[in-house]
């Protein structure tokens, strides 16, 4: 059963609109009337550029994609494109309702309204009168959330006020017909709900009255600010988080389930966040294109969520699996072999003799054999430290495809990724849709070749999916009515579980980077392995007691943390991606240190311990202005390191950047 999760309200020419956005299974009545009526607010924000309307299809955006609308001013039809084609899905399955409402009438002032009669006596000046303001915050079955720190903004003056054991926080004695609300503190929010979150809950949404507004939002790194009208007590409603993360269609070459080295950048990000000691999970689905029977690509598709699962875990004995053919996939039948040895070796730089990259092409050459043997004498710059001693004898035997593996792994994570943090679906421990759920209905369609990996509270997992593994008798049980409409700009989802699940996703891939801190050197990984820095980012807000330990502190090792860079970059096009070595980059040997879900905070401070001179890398600066510190150079300078530290920008309080 579906639930509303934001509400707003917009006003065009024509109309009045209310907009609702929903979640789960939904009616869909009305959905001709929703995207006319979208088609009317996109056309005034976007094409006439109405201020009112930017506005509130700006909120929507970042409400559905948890990301701000692309910029309309760099690529002005793209951007309309984008963020059309994002609305316009999200109505076509009923997931955003917009319903006309009556306008207000206005009547004609009378022509001597505005007149001062001289004769009458001066009115007495108006009393001031105070009034209050009210919100209860509540979580997702609707206990309330006691210890919460809102910030009040009433007539440009803020104030601070901490919810009580009714999660009541109230404001009394101001002035003013609104006021704006914000959570000070995600991570104080997150501490408190995370031992409530650590089994499955069916959420309890209230409805939302004159008498009793309800604003529900999803606990990420940030909060929308809540309005609130005077004498009108809102209910602020947290759920856990789920989202989604889109592994793209460069990962995969057609009809291949080998990770490719494309997929690593936004990988390795997905696999810092689920290493975070804040309890999420994460479901892995795999898709293909339509091209092909449909337990065929099934089958492919349940290899590739597996080989995701092995790469995020250092599940050596899957991927052997996987690499020898040697588990009954009927009818699907794939084996790994030299090529995707010269990938890995490509990926890992580790060149021949003379330095050059390998082709791709699976001809096991004398190249090929002197870049093994490189690997097996540990003869190259991004060897890890845990790598295994191995004989020089320049043979892919069990133990050099092992150890070749964890290194192609370590690319994106250190550390396996414990296997606690990978739900279940079902009985599995990832799930292929096969065809089932294609970004377009183009047979060999390159972008519907990818992973989906949705990360989420326990409390968000969805319950009783129907998948099962090797079969699509559920697929087939659980189609959609209606189905995906064939004219439609896609994504064509069939499966109406995994439609009901999916709205949180982009269908463009890439990684959410809304507050991560990511600082990379000038340096492979095995200098980076034996240089003791240790970096600490820390928050400096300044305390409100006599406590000064800093709010939020990580710290990152460049011996233990340290990880390659992998530049982001197309696969080579065509169903078949082997042949000539990859293009090199021209970029200089980098590793990076992430620091991921950074929270709101005043001011931050890197510093650099574990050294003879410890230092400051920067302090009390501002989270969007941590990028800025290299502008000039691209790179900041420290002791003995130069590095490049890259923050995104501000996010707008409304939504609107």
């Amino acid at each position: 059963m579906g639930h509303r999760l934001r509400s707003w309200h917009a006003t065009t020419t024509r109309d009045s609109i209310d907009i609702e956005l929903w979640a789960g299974t939904v009616d869909t009545h009305g959905i001709g009337s929703s995207l006319a009526l979208l088609d009317d607010l996109l056309h005034e924000a976007l094409v006439l550029h109405d201020s009112g309307a930017s506005d509130v299809v700006a909120r929507i955006y970042r409400a559905i994609t948890g990301s701000p609308p692309p910029a309309v001013d760099t690529d002005p039809l793209e951007a309309e494109r984008e963020i059309g084609d994002t609305l316009r899905q999200h109505a076509r399955h009923g997931h955003l309702r917009l319903v006309a409402r009556p306008r207000s009438r206005v009547v004609p002032r009378p022509a001597d309204a505005d007149l001062i009669n001289p004769f009458a006596d001066d009115p007495d000046p108006p009393t001031p009168t105070t009034t209050w303001f009210s919100i209860v915050v509540v979580d997702d079955v609707g206990d309330p959330i006691e210890g919460v720190e809102l910030e009040f903004t009433v007539l440009g003056e803020t104030q601070n006020v901490t919810t009580d054991g009714g999660g009541r926080a109230r404001l009394d004695g101001m002035e003013g017909g609104t006021a704006l609300v914000s959570v000070r503190s995600t991570r104080r929010v997150r501490e408190i709900l995370t031992p409530r979150w650590a089994t499955p809950r069916t959420p309890v949404i209230p409805e939302s009255t004159e008498a009793m507004p309800v604003h529900v939002e999803r606990l990420d790194d940030h909060f929308d600010p809540v309005r609130l009208d005077r004498e009108v007590e809102a209910k602020l409603v947290i759920l856990p988080r789920f989202r989604c993360r889109e592994i793209t269609a460069t990962t995969f070459d057609f009809g291949r389930s080998f990770f490719r080295r494309e997929g690593i950048p936004v990988l390795a990000n997905l696999a810092e966040e689920l290493q975070q000691d804040d309890g999420q999970v994460a479901w892995i689905f795999g898709h293909t294109d339509i091209a092909g029977g449909d337990l065929l690509n099934k089958r492919l598709s349940e290899r590739r969520a597996k080989a995701i699962f092995a790469v995020l875990t250092h599940d050596f004995a899957k991927w052997d699996e996987m690499w020898r053919g040697t588990v009954n996939e009927s009818p699907w039948s794939e084996r790994w072999g030299t090529r995707e040895v010269q990938h890995m070796l490509n990926s890992l730089h580790c060149p021949d003799d003379n330095g050059e990259p390998l082709g791709e092409d699976g001809d096991l050459g004398s190249k090929t054999r002197q870049a093994i043997k490189r690997f097996q004498r540990k003869d190259y710059p991004d060897v890890p430290d845990e790598q295994a001693d191995l004989p020089d004898n320049g043979n892919v035997d069990a133990a050099t495809r092992e150890q070749l593996f964890l290194a192609y792994a370590k690319l994106v994570a250190r550390d396996p990724v414990e296997t606690a943090r990978i739900a279940q679906i079902g009985s599995a421990a990832f799930m292929g849709c096969g065809e089932f759920n294609p970004l377009s209905l183009s047979a060999h369609d390159r972008e519907s070749r990818r992973a989906v990996i949705f990360v989420f509270d326990p409390a968000a997992q969805p319950q009783s999916p129907p998948c099962q593994l090797g079969t699509v008798g559920p697929c087939n049980g659980n189609l959609a009515d209606p189905p995906p409409d064939p004219e439609g700009t896609g994504p064509f989802y069939r499966c109406s579980f995994y439609q009901s699940i999916a709205t949180c996703c982009p269908a463009a891939g890439g990684a959410d980077l809304a507050h991560d801190v990511i600082v990379r050197f000038f340096m492979n990984l095995q200098t980076a392995n034996g240089l003791p820095h240790k970096f600490v980012l820390e928050a400096e807000d300044m305390p409100d007691d006599d406590d000064t330990t800093p709010p939020f502190t990580q710290e990152r090792t460049l011996e233990s943390d340290a990880r390659v860079v992998v530049p982001e970059g197309a696969a080579p096009e065509g169903d078949d991606a082997g042949g000539a070595p990859p293009a090199p980059s021209g970029e200089p040997n980098m590793v990076e240190l992430h620091f991921t879900h950074v929270p709101d905070a005043a001011k931050y401070r890197l510093r650099a311990d574990n050294v003879s001179a410890p230092h400051t890398v920067f302090d009390h600066r501002a989270f969007h202005m941590i990028s800025e510190l290299s502008a000039s150079l691209d790179v900041q300078r420290m002791p003995r390191l130069w590095a490049i530290i890259h923050a995104p920008p501000p996010p707008d309080p409304f939504g609107l950047e």
